[in-house]
């Protein structure tokens, strides 16, 4: 196992700037997961720890240690790759057993050691087929495999389920976090996906346009966005955000304009003045259907998505876009319905005309 630290990373493509001065510290034996819109870096910045890509400025440190000028060879980090990158003309055994033979260990040593990873992997009655005998998911355990026998510090992980179905995708994860569990080791894991993000990760790091927006625990992304990107993008589905202004202050609380409607109601949110503007971002599953007293803004229902478990309603506000609420199956929904709408005031965050947020 082995600590990780990204200082001032930073990566130039000719005047072009794809990591803008990363500062990261990853424990060793931490899962961390590097999360982002395509285009973001992610990619790149896993390739830095790899040594695939040179760095521009800042270091990449490896147990204290700058690896910068280390070979990727010589780093001990192994590396999965979307694509399998599997020989296909060798066995799986062959396969797995690829970088351990690079090496020179003794024939017995390499056959003790694929056999219990492929063991683990649930692969054995496997290794003799070629790569194309086997489905996608088998092929990425292989990939996995392969770099898991090496018994490396680090294991780089980039977007390896991208290109595996849905059941898949499932399956393959649990393997990866029992994995995880079973060998403790340091593993930095890039997707697109913020739900392989949220179910995998001890620590997430949200990366856009080569910036660290925040990067904490899921529950601490998903509870406490410090902005309003990371509002919208952690969570599925999305976070609903809505317009207001602030239109009295008191002890009592703030009072509000939404959606040019004053609301009797009293919010207790603090550090705002009159006349602000802000941004109220409510997640689909504490927007609810209320009576007309508690409401606070009216719809109608466009778009219905049943589920199973619960069902997503999408109603379109007036000035908005369509706001989506999750309810449960029992709740009845015809298209053209009109809905009111609210939330307690502890599950309304707020953003500032900065897209910061002020919420306690």
């Amino acid at each position: 196992m082995s600590s990780i630290k990204l200082d001032n990373l930073t990566k130039k493509y000719g005047e072009i700037d794809v990591i803008k001065g990363v500062n990261i510290e990853i424990k060793s034996g931490e899962f961390v997961v590097i999360v982002g819109p395509s285009g973001c870096g992610k990619s790149t910045m896993l390739r830095m720890i790899a040594g695939l890509e040179k760095i521009t400025n800042g270091n990449v440190l490896i147990d204290g240690k700058v690896v910068n000028d280390i070979e990727p060879a010589k780093r001990d980090v192994a590396m999965v790759f979307q694509s399998y990158a599997l020989y296909p003309h060798l066995s799986v055994f062959e396969n797995i057993a690829f970088g351990l033979k690079i090496a020179k260990l003794n024939k017995d040593l390499i056959k003790t050691k694929v056999s219990q990873v492929a063991s683990a992997l649930e692969l054995s009655d496997q290794l003799n087929k070629l790569p194309k005998q086997l489905s996608g998911g088998q092929r990425q355990r292989v990939a996995i495999a392969r770099a898991m026998v090496r018994e490396p510090k680090v294991f780089l992980f980039d977007e390896p389920l991208s290109n595996l179905d849905a059941g898949l995708r499932v399956n393959t994860r649990i393997e990866l976090a029992k994995l995880h569990q079973s060998i403790s080791a340091t593993m930095v894991y890039v997707t697109h996906d913020q739900v392989e993000a949220l179910t995998l990760a001890e620590k997430i790091v949200v990366l856009n346009e080569g910036v660290v927006e925040q990067y904490g625990t899921p529950m601490e992304l998903y509870f406490k966005p410090v902005n309003k990107f990371i509002a919208g993008f952690i969570g599925s589905p999305k976070m609903n955000f809505i317009d207001a202004k602030v239109v009295e202050v008191n002890k009592k609380g703030c009072k509000l304009n939404i959606l040019d409607k004053v609301i009797d109601s009293y919010f207790s949110f603090r550090n705002v003045q009159c006349d602000q503007r802000l941004s109220l971002g409510i997640r689909p599953e504490n927007l609810t259907v209320v009576s007309q007293r508690d409401c606070l803004f009216n719809g109608s229902v466009e778009i219905i998505e049943y589920l199973g478990e619960y069902n997503l309603i999408y109603i379109r506000i007036p000035q908005q876009e369509l706001l989506c609420i999750k309810v449960d199956i029992k709740l009845s929904f015809n298209v053209s319905d009109d809905v009111c709408l609210g939330a307690q005031s502890e599950n309304i965050h707020v953003f500032n005309e900065d897209g910061l947020s002020i919420y306690e």
